[in-house]
């Protein structure tokens, strides 16, 4: 048929590529009109290499501090490994990934990045402004050669009022991570201020090896400040850390177990973990691909340890706290105690009482059954030499389960009929369990009685 003679609707051979409907698809993934106008993705490729060129400057400072020393003193000198205590606060098993080299750290996402260079920025930023508002020092380091600890303090000055010196850390935190700050687990002699907040663990932890350190090098050193800054909104919270008898003995224990991660690391073996927070093991930790305790915490099945102290830290608080205070009243900042009140403790609260209908239907017991007559000289009664007698008896409600409590009271009718001075041990009240572990004999026994 030629392309004269067509039926109604037929397309001719060599227009059935024109004439197609279109189709609904998706195109692929990264293909699109405006494909090549994107930006996002040349700041995602730039922060990758970013994280690769930080990576591979801190190889070569590696190398070159190790050629430095093998050319002055000759080959086999071992560059000595400073634990960072930031990376302590977190986790001990993370130090010692670290110094063994045993895997290579997982690379920050573009994300992580880009959260830690905001963060940076941020504290650049507010340093910088600090040194306009008040003297103090900035980023200043220090090294305790005996633990072999290295760290940066964010902010160091001292008080004037006080007359003693206070470390400053400065936090960027999201918006979730700022409603976990919270005053539930704060100290009762920080629970008057409603500014002061309960700070992080791994935070506590960081700026007690702070404070150690500082005061190891002979500065007083009073309190540590951490501010916590809301890169959302720019909210902030601040937590206090005063440095007492309780801390000291937090640090101490700190430092302990720093001293015995530092003994695995020397034998070759990985340190025990010494996480306290889940996120960092979700996300943060760069080993945590390697992990398998980290993995586990993360998810919830590793039961969290509690700290304990001993009763005489809380004693030696006590002293302290009456200093602070009457520092506090010399200079006018505080009002000053009554007379014979001073270092007096707080009153220890009453137990609620119980309802009196539960204490009244506990204390009258019910008599279930017929009195037995007992045999043995040993169950006379001393007053008229009759056989005392025993009945089974029930204190509280009989619920489907049975009496709730079941005993025997033994006594003399002739002597006390209306059975009020007959004795007996009566157990707890209210609990259905006792009757289900008696021997199925006494159930028996008291059912038919």
């Amino acid at each position: 048929m030629s392309a004269e003679h067509l039926v109604f609707g037929q397309i001719p051979p060599g227009e059935e590529a024109y004439r197609r409907r279109p189709t609904n698809k998706k195109p692929p993934d990264g293909v699109g009109l405006y494909s090549l106008s994107r930006f996002a993705k040349v700041l995602e490729e730039a922060l990758k290499q970013e994280e690769k060129k930080w990576q591979q400057g801190e190889k070569q400072n590696l190398e070159q501090q190790r050629e430095i020393l093998e050319a002055i003193w000759g080959k086999g000198v071992e560059i000595p490994q400073y634990i960072s205590p930031s990376t302590a606060s977190m986790c001990l098993r993370w130090v010692g990934y670290e110094a063994l080299n045993l895997y290579p750290p997982t690379p920050a996402g573009p994300e992580q990045r880009l959260t830690m260079m905001i963060g940076s920025a941020a504290h650049f930023s507010i340093l910088r402004m600090l040194e306009k508002a008040i003297r103090g020092r900035q980023e200043t380091t220090f090294t305790v050669e005996e633990d072999n600890l290295s760290g940066r303090v964010d902010y160091f000055f001292r008080n004037p009022a006080t007359g003693h010196y206070q470390i400053v850390e400065f936090k960027t935190v999201g918006r979730f991570a700022f409603k976990q700050i919270t005053r539930e687990k704060l100290p009762s002699y920080l629970r008057s201020e409603r500014e002061n907040y309960c700070p992080q663990p791994e935070h506590y932890n960081q700026v007690l090896l702070y404070m150690w350190a500082k005061r190891k090098q002979g500065l007083e050193v009073d309190c540590a400040n951490i501010i916590y800054v809301n890169r959302d909104n720019g909210e902030i919270k601040e937590a206090l850390v005063v440095w007492n008898d309780v801390t000291k003995y937090d640090a101490s224990q700190l430092v302990e177990k720093i001293q015995e991660a530092k003994a695995c690391i020397e034998k070759g073996q990985l340190p025990k973990p010494s996480v306290e927070s889940p996120h960092i093991c979700s996300g943060f930790c760069p080993y945590r691909t390697h992990c398998n305790y980290g993995s586990e915490f993360a998810a919830g099945l590793v039961r969290r340890e509690q700290k304990r102290r001993p009763r005489a830290v809380y004693h030696m608080l006590r002293g302290q706290l009456n200093e602070q205070r009457r520092m506090m009243e010399e200079k006018g900042l505080f009002q000053p105690a009554l007379p014979g009140f001073e270092g007096r403790p707080s009153p220890k609260r009453k137990p609620r009482a119980r309802k009196k209908e539960k204490r009244e239907e506990a204390e009258t017991p019910i008599y279930l059954g017929q009195a037995k007559e007992l045999k043995g000289e040993e169950y006379k009664c001393k007053t008229c030499g009759s056989q005392m007698v025993s009945i089974p008896v029930s204190v509280g409600k009989i619920g489907k389960d049975g009496m709730t409590v079941v005993n025997l009271v033994v006594g003399c009718l002739h002597c006390h009929p209306d059975r009020q001075g007959f004795k007996g041990k009566i157990q707890s009240v209210h609990r259905p369990r006792v009757v289900s572990g008696m021997k199925e004999e006494r159930r028996k026994g008291v059912e038919n009685a």
